[in-house]
């Protein structure tokens, strides 16, 4: 397949005009995300621009479209990307978590932003990329309590991570007091 090629920019390119097909070949559907994410595991956005205009976002807006079913059986390929990426590319990350959150995959979004969340040192320059990470697996972690009737567990989730971020805050002001 050209999109598994090892000149990213032609990959980028085939999977570009293959994206345009999968209405037209849903069969294709799995062999296209396969190669998405090895493409998005193997090479890098650039961060420093916007890259909402990007074949690379469109490439990944595209998922958004696809069936559960498909997204669902490239579960391990996501979280190897969303791990991979959780040092170097904030946002990456958070947009593989995004399209498993748009399928209904909380427990994996749970998951694997507790793992990330995990995998940050607990630094100050991390403050901010912690804070999202724990409040996407709160959220993330309510969400399935909610899809099991369980509203009073959702809320005393999101309650214990507002609470863990209020004790950070108060730790963060007590250093910079000393």
């Amino acid at each position: 397949m050209y999109a598994h090629h090892q000149d990213t920019h032609f990959a980028e390119d085939m999977l570009y005009k293959l994206q345009w097909r999968l209405a037209e070949y849903p069969e294709v559907a799995p062999a296209f995300v396969a190669a998405a994410l090895d493409y998005f595991l193997k090479t890098r956005r650039d961060q420093y621009n916007d890259d909402t205009n990007s074949d690379r976002y469109r490439i990944w807006e595209r998922m958004f479209e696809l069936p559960a079913e498909v997204i669902a059986a490239e579960q391990h390929r996501i979280a190897n990307t969303v791990r991979a990426k959780v040092q170097d590319d904030f946002i990456e990350s958070m947009r593989l978590l995004e399209l498993l959150a748009h399928h209904r995959q909380y427990t994996d979004v749970a998951m694997l932003a507790s793992e990330a969340l995990a995998q940050l040192d607990d630094v100050r320059a991390n403050a901010q990329i912690r804070r999202c990470y724990l409040l996407v697996s709160a959220a993330a972690r309510a969400e399935d309590y909610v899809r099991d009737g369980d509203t009073a567990g959702a809320l005393n989730v999101i309650d214990q991570a507002l609470k863990s971020l209020a004790e950070d805050d108060e730790t963060e002001e007590d250093e910079i007091d000393e």
